[in-house]
């Protein structure tokens, strides 16, 4: 229970944190610090599973991008396309599943037109991750793909890792499923090198998933054991 109670500080506080530098930047005559602002409370808000509110700050972004698009992102990745990602990931956890796809579609486009490595590797991840949740196999494949390559070509190890666990669930889900499991493995062993912990319960689940089509139930619940208990330590949503 502590280790739950100390995840939730740490995303209230990261919540009051983004709220302060929206506060701040309303009084800043920089417009990208504003919009930097406004994109990162967005995507806060998005991972401490506040999807409603996410979106005005996410829709603010695109507004004041769109007057004014000339801006080099402070992250290194471009604000717009990333609040388009955010809120296609909200919209579908409202139940707005056609808002997401053009959400997606939205910044799949822009990302393509700018030709920035990890902006487009982003872009290209979302758009795996919502097919996903589709069930369009095939076409969260096309985009996991394009991850890997855009990933390893940039050497972006992080993105290369969630391209490759994407890419091994639908292996798996379209009948390669040894080779989907070996690659989801091997992925979230790649993930875990980097340190990262979000989103890693979900693609745990995913493992699981694959282990039960093998006929392999206990390794899936044990699967399924670790990505509760990693949820009760992290609050991942």
């Amino acid at each position: 229970a502590l280790p739950m109670r100390l995840n939730l500080v740490v995303a209230g506080v990261l919540g009051i944190v983004a709220s302060r530098l929206v506060e701040s930047a309303r009084g800043a005559l920089d417009h990208g610090i504003q919009l930097e602002a406004h994109r990162a409370m967005g995507v806060t808000l998005v991972d401490l599973g506040r999807f409603a509110e996410s979106l005005e700050h996410l829709d603010t972004v695109v507004s004041m991008y769109d007057r004014q698009p000339l801006h080099v992102s402070f992250a290194g990745q471009d604000p717009k396309v990333v609040s388009d990602c955010f809120a296609a990931r909200a919209l579908w956890a409202l139940g707005d599943a056609d808002g997401a796809l053009q959400r997606i579609g939205s910044g799949l486009a822009l990302a393509t037109d700018l030709s920035h490595a990890e902006t487009l590797a982003i872009a290209h991840h979302f758009a795996a991750h919502l097919y996903q949740l589709r069930d369009d196999v095939a076409t969260a494949r096309a985009h996991a793909e394009r991850v890997i390559d855009i990933a390893d070509e940039s050497g972006l190890v992080l993105w290369s890792a969630f391209g490759h666990m994407n890419r091994g669930w639908a292996r798996a889900e379209q009948g390669e499923t040894d080779a989907g499991i070996q690659e989801l493995q091997r992925a979230l062993a790649a993930y875990d090198a980097t340190g990262a912990k979000l989103w890693r319960a979900h693609f745990l689940g995913l493992l699981a998933r694959a282990l039960a089509k093998a006929g392999r139930q206990g390794e899936a619940l044990t699967t399924v054991d670790e990505a509760i208990a990693l949820v009760e330590r992290t609050s991942d949503n």
